[in-house]
């Protein structure tokens, strides 16, 4: 089992409410990252964290997540090095880390190769968001056999039989994007957005998680009542400075503790 699925499955026996952060890989710079990496890990300040490869055409990222992959690329950030600062904090961290990233990267050197290089490097599972429902197979294969699981997402427009037929793929939980568009601040939850969730809570055989726009604890505590889990991204990167870490983990502590707050009171 990996550390991943270990995690989900307990906050799910304690009825908890799981809580992921996404990092751009090499945002704003390796040594930064990596050091945000394991104060996130030495704080408790969320259960997972996602870390998503910085690519030139993210179809799933808004403005604040394409800012910082522009950056992280022109810096010279790659898919290797990433995972060499990952490898890096293997022995040091406690806390599972899931790879984000477009299918192009992980076909530009062979795909098993790819994640299987992911896999060594401390990886726990694998989110591929452009890689259409069907022809996952083989990914998910390769992922099996090295030891770590598949995310696949699902939106509000997903037909019933395809949310049962992706919730018992999908491991350790299946991951719901809360609206149609792409990753940012600044989107609306209603009464729609939890019906929609709680459908898909009942049709799937895995704990549902939800990200896409989740930004203030009020946002994080309406998330709460129903899903599973919650998946920041745009919010998080919107903390961080790119001359002054100290102030970016002050910032980030204070709006962990807020978000934690939120959805386990």
């Amino acid at each position: 089992m990996s550390k991943l699925k270990d995690k989900v499955e307990r906050l799910y026996r304690e009825d908890k409410t799981g809580l992921s952060f996404f990092l751009t890989g090499g945002y704003p710079d390796m040594e930064s990252f990596t050091k945000l990496v394991k104060y996130i890990d030495k704080n408790n300040l969320a259960d997972f964290i996602e870390v998503g490869i910085p690519f030139s055409d993210p179809v799933a990222d808004g403005p604040v997540i394409q800012e910082s992959s522009q950056k992280a690329i022109s810096a010279g950030t790659t898919y290797n090095n990433i995972l060499m600062a990952v490898k890096s904090l293997k022995n040091k961290i406690d806390i599972p880390l899931v790879l984000m990233s477009y299918l192009n990267i992980l076909l530009a050197d062979e795909l098993e190769k790819t994640l299987l290089t992911a896999a060594d490097a401390g990886f726990s599972a694998a989110i591929i968001p452009d890689m259409p429902y069907g022809e996952h197979e083989k990914a998910l294969e390769i992922l099996k056999r090295v030891g770590m699981e598949l995310i696949l997402l699902i939106s509000p427009g997903t037909p019933d039989k395809r949310v049962r037929e992706i919730g018992k793929e999908s491991s350790p939980f299946l991951y719901y994007v809360s609206s149609y568009g792409v990753t940012g601040n600044g989107k609306k939850f209603d009464k729609k957005t939890l019906e929609s969730i709680r459908k898909v809570r009942n049709l799937s055989a895995k704990p549902v998680y939800c990200g896409f726009g989740i930004t203030t604890g009020k946002d994080a505590q309406y998330i709460a009542d129903i899903a599973d889990g919650e998946i920041i991204g745009s919010a998080v990167i919107d903390l961080i400075s790119e001359n002054n870490i100290e102030q970016t983990f002050n910032d980030i502590y204070k709006f962990a503790i807020n978000i934690g707050k939120s959805i386990r009171e």
